[in-house]
């Protein structure tokens, strides 16, 4: 399911410039495909969409007194970006800059059946290439009774979040990440499954805050056994400055989007 949402509710004094542009080719909606392959009793199923099209974002808030903001970008190639920030009476200003850029391209599966009874298996193949490009720079200052953000970010099982409880906020995050192709390979036998998910794509990601209250910041990559995974809780008042950088490579279908550069992490003007 691919899903784009998009809520702000503001309360008392505000003054709000937003600038939302969405493109999606009439001929280029949503793309997809749902496998299911059965041996005997052994059950191996894959399901991937995307919209090919261009999304951009941009815009500031400046608020005295409540805010709920709720947004999401869902599944596009199996990138996916959510942030939910809720805050008692207090000031606010907040901007954020994104872009997301999707293009469709060739799907090629192959299947091929083995054996007989016992010693049938069934091995698929699928190459998609589907290259995406997610960039989106967001900065929040608060002070007030208190204010609770979050947000999520993935990227095909990459995951980076982040969460803050606070009376005193000020944060800067910026997340860049891309898609050039995806190869997967099963192979199903009764009773077992060996799969092999090979992926073109990178991940940049920096943040900088300082809180009075609680902070969170994590991230895990990787799959299976190997796994890099990591959880760092703070309380009390707290400066944080980090970044995470994540690559893997396979020879990529076709280019990836032409992205727009993206300004330097900095705080508000």
């Amino acid at each position: 399911m691919i899903n784009l949402r998009a809520l702000i509710l503001t309360l008392d004094l505000v003054a709000v410039s937003v600038l939302l542009l969405y493109s999606c080719p009439v001929a280029e909606a949503q793309i997809g495909y749902d496998e299911v392959v059965t041996v005997d009793n052994t059950t191996w199923s894959i399901e991937r969409s995307t919209i090919p099209g261009t999304l951009e974002i941009e815009g500031e808030v400046n608020v005295t007194g409540i805010v709920i903001r709720d947004s999401s970008i869902n599944n596009f190639a199996g990138i996916s970006a959510d942030e939910r920030t809720i805050s008692l009476p207090g000031t606010m200003i907040s901007s954020e800059k994104t872009l997301l850029v999707s293009k469709g391209g060739p799907v090629v599966i192959t299947k091929k059946i083995k054996g007989e009874g016992e010693n049938e298996s069934a091995n698929v193949t699928i190459s998609e290439a589907w290259p995406t490009f997610l960039s989106t720079t967001k900065a929040v200052g608060y002070s007030g009774t208190q204010i609770s953000t979050e947000e999520r970010y993935e990227n095909n099982g990459e995951v980076i979040s982040t969460s803050f409880n606070a009376n005193k906020l000020v944060k800067v995050s910026r997340y860049d990440t891309n898609i050039l192709g995806m190869t997967v390979s099963a192979e199903i036998h009764p009773g077992y499954v060996k799969e092999t998910i090979q992926i073109n794509k990178s991940t940049y990601y920096e943040l900088m805050s300082t809180c009075i209250g609680k902070a969170y910041v994590g991230y895990e990559l990787g799959g299976g056994i190997t796994k890099v995974k990591s959880s760092e809780y703070y309380f009390g008042v707290s400066k944080i400055t980090k970044s995470i950088k994540t690559e893997t490579e396979v020879p990529p279908v076709t280019p990836a989007p032409t992205p727009t550069p993206s300004p330097p992490l900095c705080p508000f003007p």
